[in-house]
């Protein structure tokens, strides 16, 4: 009986393994085809990798540089961390869609309360994380707040007064 589970155990590993590799492969691919340069002597190609470049540029500010927009507005942050070093965030049914993400705890509200910042590479990335925590029940729905391409979730413990005073950090810090 234990060659039976040893064998369903080793199916499910290979499966997984399986899984992560054409993961890995779709986003090699996805990555090959944002690096492909316009040919210089096309002019109708090289203007809009220009626009689109400064677009990006010009409104990406990290999740440090926000949460520490908050701190500067006198709002309350304690301990923060990227969310890969949350306890459990790998079994999170959050889309890991973000390019980058950090927790932050709010100390008044508990040990584990507090929000996150997450930053995406494109409004289509966003969007995924954020139809996830907008079709949660409300009961548990935290709040949401975005501006471009940066996301702020933050708990619904929070009176909604007090979390719409990080939502307008957010709003002009980025």
């Amino acid at each position: 009986m234990k060659r039976v589970v040893s064998l369903a155990g080793d199916s499910l590993g290979g499966f997984l393994a399986l899984l992560l590799f054409a993961s890995m492969l779709l986003i090699a691919g996805c990555g090959s085809e944002e690096s492909s340069a316009p040919e210089e002597d096309d002019p109708t190609t090289a203007a809009p990798a220009e626009t689109t470049q400064a677009t990006t540029t010009a409104s990406t500010l990290g999740p440090d540089e926000v949460i520490q927009a908050f701190q500067n507005a006198g709002l309350e942050v304690g301990e923060a961390y990227p969310v890969e070093e949350e306890p459990g965030w790998d079994e999170t049914l959050v889309p890991k869609s973000y390019a980058q993400a950090v927790r932050f705890r709010i100390p008044s509200l508990g040990e584990d309360s507090g929000g996150r910042v997450f930053v995406f590479d494109s409004e289509g990335d966003l969007a995924t994380v954020r139809s996830f925590y907008e079709s949660l029940d409300p009961s548990v729905r935290p709040r949401v707040y975005v501006k471009d391409q940066v996301l702020l979730q933050i708990t619904n413990n929070l009176p909604e007064a007090e979390a719409d005073r990080y939502g307008a950090v957010l709003q002009e810090a980025v």
